[in-house]
């Protein structure tokens, strides 16, 4: 599965005295303008437009008063730029998800987002017909004789759950992977679960730093079959949570990981060498 990349703000482009681009790649346009302010009646403020553009469409729009585009630096548009990645990341996000509902069940030929909403006589029926139809498969499975029309249902089924594994799984990735990045861009930990549909506390995800199996194996310098291996034979930390099918660790366990091998490592060294020593004498 390929991970989502993310809009690095320091990558997204200026353009000055322009409205919207007519590049559709993700930019910045500054303007000159006048625009009405807050009261009644309402001054007329002149400043500094910027829009958020992306595919020919503006996403965000903020106003900086009594500035001229030309005097804004880098930093003044700092706070745009990361709103800009986060609204980028959350409709990657509700693509995702809108992907994810359109799915065939593979039963009654429903999207998930519609069966999910069905009253609960018909939610009742699927389910009640999904029990008769394991029962009869299993039973045709043991007596070796699978009429065709199960066997094909049977395949289509487990299909539409692979790829509906698939899907949840690039989903909760792309989540992770967006709480990842803007937390290390500085973004508050409130604005992170906003953006990433996080739950409480996933805006700290920077200071667990969760590791996939490989990317621990890349850290101690083992294959992931390896340290896969320690951790069936518990010799190695059980993994701290899963993202889809995928464990993952904090960096904080393979911390304490390293050290007790390194202490018990340590300690087998001082041991052989006090044996030698014990022998010489």
């Amino acid at each position: 599965m390929e991970r989502t990349q993310y809009l690095d703000p320091e990558a997204i482009p200026l353009i000055y005295d322009e409205r919207v681009p007519a590049d559709p790649a993700p930019a910045i346009t500054l303007l000159w303008q006048e625009w009405e302010g807050p009261g009644n009646p309402a001054p007329v403020l002149r400043g500094t437009v910027m829009r958020a553009c992306n595919a020919g469409q503006v996403l965000l729009t903020r106003e900086i008063a009594d500035v001229h585009p030309r005097d804004l630096d880098q930093e003044a548009t700092r706070p745009l730029r990361l709103a800009f990645v986060g609204t980028l990341g959350q409709h990657h996000l509700n693509a995702l998800a809108e992907r994810i509902a359109d799915m065939d069940d593979g039963w009654t030929g429903t999207p998930y987002a519609v069966k999910a909403g069905a009253h609960w006589k018909e939610h009742d029926r699927v389910m009640a017909a999904r029990t008769e139809f394991r029962r009869t498969y299993h039973q045709q499975r043991r007596a070796g004789d699978v009429a065709p029309d199960v066997a094909e249902l049977a395949a289509t089924l487990e299909r539409q759950q692979e790829n509906l594994k698939e899907l949840v799984s690039e989903r909760d990735w792309a989540q992770l992977d967006l709480a990842v990045h803007l937390a290390r861009l500085g973004m508050k930990p409130s604005h992170v679960d906003r953006y990433a549909y996080a739950k409480a506390n996933v805006g700290s995800i920077l200071r667990l730093q969760l590791l996939t199996a490989t990317q621990v194996a890349h850290l101690l310098g083992i294959d992931s079959a390896t340290w896969t291996s320690y951790v069936a034979r518990d010799q190695a930390p059980a993994p701290y949570h899963h993202v889809g099918r995928e464990p993952v660790w904090t960096l904080a366990q393979v911390d304490e990981y390293l050290a007790k091998r390194t202490k018990t490592r340590g300690a087998r060294r001082i041991s052989r060498a006090a044996h030698v020593e014990g022998q010489t004498t």
